[in-house]
């Protein structure tokens, strides 16, 4: 019976595992797509020409910062999903 159970843990924590690294996985490709958002979006602010309006510039600057930000809350879940990650055993040798 004991041994039954133990499989079931190591199953357990080989599918959390799987689903971890999923997510961690679809948590980069969306840091990388925000990064190169936030990169175009600060690009486009630092073209705008001597004398644009106050409202263009107004919007291209929230523009950025909208970016900016989801870049860093996407950033700080990758950190804590890494965090979650079990340690892997040293492989002998």
């Amino acid at each position: 019976m004991g041994h039954i159970t133990a499989f079931k843990k190591q199953l357990h924590a080989a599918i959390d595992a799987s689903g971890l690294r999923a997510d961690i996985r679809a948590v980069e490709k969306r840091l990388e797509r925000l990064t190169r958002e936030s990169a175009l979006a600060a690009s486009a602010r630092a073209a705008l020409p001597p004398g644009s309006s106050r409202a263009r510039v107004t919007s291209a600057n929230a523009r950025w910062a909208r970016k900016a930000e989801a870049r860093e809350q996407a950033a700080e879940e990758l950190e804590a999903l890494r965090g979650k990650q079990p340690a892997t055993p040293p492989t002998p040798g």
